[in-house]
């Protein structure tokens, strides 16, 4: 298991880069801004569901964040064909 002190170190990180992509996705100024900030989110849920299920003892929770990644993965690549077919950032 990991130590209590690596989940209180790991889940600020995670939360704090969570939060400044957030940022980052509100103001954006160029949607390709928004989309590398959606996908920062994704990776920050991601790093989140894992810590939590390895801290916990729940290996169920390493493959809710498999299919979480396959999920943001697509929707990052579905932005960015809208991106090239929009004509360009």
């Amino acid at each position: 298991m990991i130590s209590q002190i690596s989940v209180w170190i790991l889940f600020p990180l995670l939360y704090g880069a969570m939060g400044l992509s957030f940022i980052r996705l509100v103001r954006g100024p160029t949607l390709a801004d928004r989309i590398v900030a959606f996908d920062l989110i994704a990776a920050s849920v991601a790093g989140i569901i894992v810590v939590t299920g390895i801290n916990e003892n729940r290996p169920v929770l390493v493959d809710v964040t498999a299919v979480w990644a396959v999920i943001a993965f697509l929707s990052v690549i579905g932005f960015a064909y809208y991106i090239e077919r929009r004509g360009g950032i």
